[in-house]
This record gives structure tokens, sequence and C-alpha cells, in this order.
């Protein structure tokens, strides 16, 4: 049992020693935070950048989870925008998938130093979205080729917005359609698929969009309200034969327990 135990510290210590991090990173508070936020991500090999991006948002990235996933934290973690710039080595031949899950290890080392930033998992009863078929029958038709030919492969990339109307159109499995339905749904539940399609489907479709509620741009909440259309509820249904209805389910939940406002440098 002890050399059990001591297996076990020497392979928690060296997972600790290869942790990933930035070699270089800059933090400061951005004064023009209003509810919006600029970006966040990669914007070429070896470099990372978030632009007034609330703590919450960074969270969201670092621990790759939805933002209603992330709970509790001080006042300020949905008011306060921050700007992280980053560089680190480029690893030669590493793929961009691998490139995004280091970059966001790297972040949680920069938020747990930086922002003194306390968290653990929890598995709380949260509203989400069911997606089933709907009654009429499934409107969209499975796509005549699989992932792997070229034509499954020209798709349009992720959400289009022709404001104030969105448009959806590509070839797609229904893991790739419920990323693009949890944008169109503000992100703000888990979605969860009782639909039992499997295989690739083309599918189209056109709605309203419907901001979120709390800081937007004041002038396109207008817009949006008063431009003629159908809901994401609504367009999925009479569109694609699809149903999305609120429930309640198991979700986990990553809990902000302690965090503290970084000194900028």
């Amino acid at each position: 049992m002890i050399r059990k135990l001591a297996l076990t510290a020497v392979a928690i210590m060296a997972a600790a020693v290869t942790r990933p991090e930035f070699e270089v990173v800059s933090v400061k508070r951005n004064p023009t935070f209003t509810g919006r936020m600029q970006g966040i991500g990669s914007p070429s090999p070896g470099n990372f950048a978030a632009r007034n991006i609330p703590l919450r948002y960074l969270c969201r990235f670092a621990y790759n989870v939805n933002s209603f996933n992330v709970l509790g934290g001080p006042d300020w973690t949905d008011s306060a925008g921050w700007d992280i710039v980053a560089k680190t080595k480029v690893v030669p031949g590493q793929s961009t998938r691998d490139a995004i899950a280091d970059m966001s290890v790297m972040l949680q080392s920069v938020l747990e130093e930086r922002f003194k930033l306390k968290t653990h998992l929890e598995t709380r009863e949260l509203p989400v979205y069911v997606l089933t078929v709907a009654k009429g029958g499934l409107k969209m038709k499975q796509a005549p080729c699989d992932r792997t030919e070229p034509a499954c492969q020209i798709q349009l990339q992720g959400l289009i917005k022709t404001w104030p109307t969105p448009v959806w159109g590509s070839f797609g499995a229904m893991t790739d359609f419920l990323v693009r339905l949890a944008t169109a749904t503000n992100g703000q539940r888990k979605i969860i698929d009782n639909t039992g399609l499997t295989g690739i489907y083309d599918y189209h479709m056109e709605w309203v969009y419907q901001p979120p509620p709390g800081p937007d741009d004041p002038e396109k909440r207008t817009d949006a309200a008063d431009s003629p259309g159908v809901s994401i509820f609504s367009a999925l249904e009479q569109q694609l034969g699809l149903k999305l209805e609120s429930a309640k389910a198991p979700v986990e939940v990553l809990i902000i327990d302690h965090a503290e406002k970084p000194e900028s440098n």
C-alpha cells in the first residue's frame, strides 16, 4: 500500500512538472468592458490573446466548459474585462487541436497563478434543452456521402449571421449540429441529444436571432425584436423537423471557490 501511494505521488509530481506553460504572459485590466467581448484564442501559432474577456469566459476556454457550467465567483467575475497576451514555443508537427488543448492548460496556470483561482467540480440539477425528432417527422435529408468524401468536407464554417436573420447550411453529423445549436441558443444551457440520429445530414435553416438577456448592443436588440421571422425553436421544428424543449438534468459544473483581481503587468 505504501509503495502504491508513493508511486501515485510520483505520478502526480511528474504530471505537474510536465504541465505546459506560457513563456511570456501579460495580464491587464481592460477599463472599456461594457458586456461585449472582443475575442479569445490563438491568432497565430505560438501566440494566445484574450481581449476584454471576463473571468467566467476565461474559465470557459481554460477548462473546456460552457459559460453556463461555470458557477460562483466574486461579483466582478462577469463585470470586469481582461486582456491576456501570451507566447509559447511552437511544437513542430503539432495539430491545431492539440495546440489549442495545450493553450487551454497553459491558461489554467495563468488563472491559478495570477487570479489566485481555486475551483472544484460538482454535479447539479440544472435547466437543459432536450433535442428530439418532432411529431411531424424529420425534414433533414441524410447526405449521400460520408465524412471522408470531399463533397462532405466542403461545408460552411461555423454560424453565418446575416443580421438579423442567421443562416445555416451544411453537411454534418449531429455532434457538429449540436455545437452550432449551442451557439444559436446563446450557450445558456447544455443540449441533450435524444434524436437517435446517426450519419451525416444535409441541413439548411433560417431564423431571427434573439440576443441573450443582459448587456448587449441595444440597437441590434431592437432590430431583432422588430424583425419578422421565426425563433430558433420554431425554425427547428418547421424547417428541420426537430424539437427543442426545456427540462432539468444533472449537469457537471465548475465552481469558482476563490479568485482575486490580478495586478496588471
